[in-house]
């Protein structure tokens, strides 16, 4: 049930926040469970907390979420990227992130202009003056090895199909005078176009998407082709290609800024229904620059400052299907600032990406606030604040059904997982000291998994391996599943028919999302009768 007024949530959380056990682990979680049963994309934004590496939560639940079927993702460009192997291939071409302030094109000036989204990282890469030479820029690779022992499985198998759409940023001035870009490695040949015309986003420009007419990108927005690209998995079941430039010699300047691709299964000779994995997020420390609705190259800003209308037109360049819902988590570091502005800053947040979306004329959203583990603030101890921001988060979900809240501190009962006794106690009482997802286990009670010890890194701060990150994903899918473990179908909240014969094809089919009861990977008898007495009792209200 939800409070009538956001004042009344804040009083109820506040006093629970005294109750011990009595704080719930979530609020308004029901909806999140289309994330693992329905056609829906997911997208995690935040601080380093949120890059999605496999040693970071955002990643980690494709590993640990028990999904049904895993069809499409996102990524920026750069190095670590969970899913994609990237190959340089011409000499200069450089990595902008934070190492280098952000900023865009071979200059130090303060300045100078800075790439607007939290994509982590992206590419920049200047031809020779005069040149109309064609320049192999980065060769691309799937990497399905890397979530193959996770429950999602493989993206892509030998002779799998799937379409491929290559990001890119237009710096102000600069990327639209490149002559053509080249996608290679297909069925069908390569496939070029011109970025000064054949590209998306169309729906912000008041067109068809599936219109002819072309449509040029705006300065400091990320845009795709018009088209995507087939590509096919091959026998070490991975998918590849290769982006190419022709440099347009006449022009004054010739500056492409690769910032990642989408790409996504057509097995049936479309785009095929299920989790599209998506993330936008950066490696600072803090909620500043989401929701400021800061153009990106405003002067005095750094990163992460981007406008409602940058995202907007990252979203409508990202998307696959613009029914298809999208579900919002927020993941990033507490912090030691006070509540009120802790919550500014998250309702900023679901305020701007609320809106950007209406923009883009997407489908339903519906957004996530999650509270992490119990980590160093600013390098210190400051537990106050974790409860504090859990609050405010709690009350935003209270009093808004567009939004839900998890608190991962909550539901490992404040544990600091730093390899000591007591955390060490807490993984080996609550289970995992036989951690499983998919195809692999991991004994977290013996140190806690992580190379420093624990489940966090030298810092205490993000996790310090693949376990942890799983482990802490897998936490905020237990409260969204432990909130009704039955409801296998929308409406969400609702047990009917739908729900059993949800449940029965999954059951059948040996899907994940039917482990209901240890022993983890084993569908038997107690998952069966976890679903039963589930159902019996109904969802509570949420």
């Amino acid at each position: 049930m939800r409070c009538r007024t956001a004042a009344a949530a804040c009083c109820l959380f506040a006093g629970l926040a005294h109750a011990g056990d009595a704080v719930p682990h979530g609020v308004g979680v029901l909806p999140l469970r289309a994330a693992l049963h329905e056609d829906v994309r997911v997208l995690w934004m935040g601080d380093s907390y949120s890059i999605p590496s496999l040693d970071r939560p955002s990643a980690g639940s494709l590993l640990s979420w028990r999904i049904d079927r895993w069809t499409a993702f996102q990524t920026g460009d750069g190095p670590s990227w969970f899913c994609a192997g990237f190959e340089e291939l011409a000499p200069g071409i450089a990595t902008i992130s934070g190492a280098n302030a952000y900023r865009l094109h071979p200059v130090e000036a303060d300045t100078d202009p800075r790439f607007g989204l939290p994509l982590w990282r992206l590419r920049e890469f200047v031809p020779g003056a005069g040149s109309t030479d064609p320049v192999d820029l980065m060769r691309y690779r799937m990497r399905p090895y890397l979530v193959a022992a996770g429950f999602a499985g493989r993206f892509v198998f030998a002779g799998d199909t799937a379409s491929v759409r290559p990001l890119l940023l237009d710096a102000p001035g600069t990327s639209a005078s490149v002559a053509s870009i080249t996608i290679a490695g297909g069925p069908s040949g390569d496939y070029a176009f011109d970025p000064r015309s054949e590209t998306r986003p169309r729906r912000l420009d008041g067109q068809d998407p599936d219109a002819d007419a072309p449509v040029a990108p705006s300065d400091g927005q990320i845009y795709a082709p018009a088209q995507d690209y087939p590509v096919v998995g091959t026998s070490a079941t991975e998918l590849e290609w290769t982006l190419s430039i022709t440099p347009d010699g006449a022009a004054p300047a010739n500056i492409v800024h690769p910032a990642g691709f989408v790409t996504y299964r057509t097995d049936s000779g479309a785009r095929e229904p299920g989790l599209y994995f998506s993330a936008l997020a950066d490696g600072s420390w803090s909620y500043s620059g989401f929701g400021s609705d800061v153009p990106s190259g405003t002067p005095g800003y750094s990163s992460k400052v981007f406008s409602r209308a940058q995202l907007a037109h990252w979203l409508d360049a990202t998307t696959l299907d613009p029914e298809q819902p999208l579900l919002v988590f927020y993941l990033l570091a507490v912090e030691d600032i006070p509540p009120e502005e802790a919550r500014v800053a998250m309702e900023s947040m679901i305020d701007q990406t609320a809106g950007a979306a209406a923009d883009a004329g997407l489908g339903p959203v519906h957004q996530c606030l999650v509270i992490p583990w119990l980590h160093r603030v600013d390098g210190q101890e400051n537990p106050t604040r974790f409860p504090e921001q859990r609050n405010q988060a709690f009350a935003i979900a209270a009093s808004r059904p567009d939004v839900s809240a998890v608190s991962i501190y909550d539901a490992t009962d404040h544990q600091l997982f730093d390899g000591g006794a007591a955390s060490r106690a807490w993984l080996a009482a609550n289970g995992y000291d036989d951690f499983r997802y998919g195809a692999y286990s991991a004994d977290l009670s013996v140190d806690g998994g992580g190379a420093n010890g624990g489940l966090l890194d030298v810092f205490r701060s993000h996790p310090g391996s693949r376990d942890g990150a799983a482990f802490f994903a897998h936490i905020v899918e237990k409260t969204i599943v432990d909130a009704c473990p039955a409801d296998y179908a929308s409406p969400w909240g609702t047990l009917d028919l739908a729900d059993i014969n949800g449940f029965v094809a999954r059951f059948v089919g040996g899907e994940p999302s039917a482990d209901l009861a240890l022993p983890t990977g084993l569908l038997d008898l107690q998952d069966l009768s976890a679903f039963v007495k589930s159902f019996v009792a109904g969802c509570a209200a949420d």
